[in-house]
């Protein structure tokens, strides 16, 4: 039972240790990579290493944790999964597969002057990062005169010069109803005469 309980409280310190160092890993450092001599053989994770495979080692980030690796010289970039634990060499802060080394185009110099970024996990890139949100369509209304559709920008637009054309009509109304009315006079051809016909 007490056996149980130091392992259970080991196990937590490692979750936790590894979660904490997922948040505050060195995101700056050098890169080396390795190939043909681990090609077949069982990583830390359990996986097959496989040197053509788009993978990395990495001391602490959990496996899994998908990793964008750019070179700082040259500013290319590859997205790695993490599948094994190390380099442990000072200064080194990931070890690339053979694949990804080439295709960041380190191979020839061996090392290279890198920066880190997680981008997701589990093979699944963060979608927030690293694809486009889509465009939203314009909400569209019906004008019930026309029977045409607008967008809702076109049709407060629409809207205003309609309300603009109102007004406009009702300040003309207005003001030919407050003009006095002119004057009419008769005039009597003939002889006037007082006298009122009865």
């Amino acid at each position: 039972m007490k056996l149980k309980t130091i392992l259970l409280a080991v196990i937590a310190i490692i979750i936790s240790f590894t979660s904490a160092n997922a948040q505050n890993f060195a995101k700056a450092g050098k890169a080396s990579y390795y190939g043909k001599a681990l090609h077949g053989r069982k990583t830390s994770s359990g996986e097959r290493f496989d040197m053509y495979a788009m993978t990395c080692a990495h001391r602490t980030l959990p496996f899994g944790t998908m990793l964008k690796v750019r070179d700082t010289k040259t500013g290319k970039e590859v997205i790695v999964r993490v599948t094994d634990r190390g380099p442990f060499g000072p200064g080194r802060v990931v070890d690339l597969s053979w694949q990804a080394a080439k295709d960041l185009g380190i191979l020839s110099r061996g090392v290279a002057n890198v920066e880190l970024a997680v981008v997701g996990k589990n093979g699944i890139i963060d979608p927030i990062e690293n694809i486009e949100k889509p465009e939203i369509p314009q909400l569209q209304l019906l004008d019930p005169r026309t029977g045409d559709y607008y967008a809702a920008n076109e049709w407060e637009q629409r809207a205003a010069e309609a309300e603009k054309e109102k007004a406009q009509e009702a300040a003309k109304a207005k003001k030919q109803k407050n003009v006095a009315p002119r004057p009419r006079y008769r005039v009597q051809n003939g002889r006037y005469t007082a006298r009122a016909k009865k």
